[in-house]
């Protein structure tokens, strides 16, 4: 599978959601698992949508379950929509859980504890293919809020460690950022490496709009990842019950 598909299915990321992760804060794709202040009021969140990165598209559905406030449990599945060159299509599961233990509305950074893992499947039209496990990942990710004069900004730090089967571990470092231009309208930036593994930097506008308990959800920008230079968008719908 290309760079692109890779990154699209990555962006599962189970792995916002605590909205392939524990939470994952879309758009983002290698920091992933940002901490919000807000992602403590859903107890549950499930969003299903599509994510385009060049050519390659892709379909998915996150499934998140916060436990207690500051733990929560993310299930996610991806697959590539169409064939490769080499006539193979790929499906992804994630799961993840992440424990809050500073909470960005009540200090100044906000931090957590995420573990993830991954396993992939490549099938064709004469071959069922075979679960591997793919990469699991700890990461520590932390957050910081101000005020500005149009509303809040947000800045979102995550360091941890990525093991692949049959590669050993790497560490991982990702950096982003979040301006809100109005309430429901935010621009966004992300950059993030994994050592001599790969890398990933992207930029883009995101348009995100709920209703009650229903949530949609649109996001286009540039990305590039490993030399390639690809545009981008994501358009997901979400379910969520925001009371304990």
């Amino acid at each position: 599978m290309g760079v692109q598909a890779a990154q699209a299915l990555i962006a599962l990321s189970l792995v916002a959601a605590a909205t392939a992760s524990p939470a994952e804060e879309r758009p983002f794709v290698m920091a992933g698992t940002a901490i919000r202040e807000e992602d403590d009021e859903r107890v549950f969140e499930l969003a299903s949508g599509v994510e385009r990165a060049g050519r390659a598209q892709a379909v998915v559905t996150q499934l998140e379950y916060s436990i207690v406030p500051s733990f929560s449990v993310e299930i996610g599945w991806g697959r590539r929509l169409g064939h490769d060159d080499d006539g193979q299509r790929e499906t992804e599961l994630q799961a993840g859980l992440r424990y809050v233990w500073r909470d960005p509305a009540r200090h100044a950074i906000g931090a957590a504890l995420t573990l993830e893992v991954e396993g992939s499947r490549e099938t064709s039209s004469d071959e069922p293919g075979r679960w591997r496990m793919e990469r699991s990942t700890v990461a520590l990710p932390l957050s910081h809020a101000w005020t500005t004069w149009n509303g809040l900004a947000w800045a979102h730090l995550t360091v941890g460690a990525e093991h692949r089967r049959d590669q050993g571990t790497r560490p991982l470092i990702a950096a982003a950022g979040q301006v809100f231009v109005t309430r429901s309208l935010e621009l966004f930036g992300e950059w993030g490496a994994v050592r001599e593994r790969r890398s990933l930097a992207q930029a883009g506008l995101r348009w995100w709009i709920r209703r009650d308990k229903i949530a949609l959800d649109f996001s286009a920008g540039q990305r590039r990842a490993d030399g390639e230079r690809v545009s981008t968008a994501m358009l997901s719908l979400s379910l969520m019950d925001l009371a304990y």
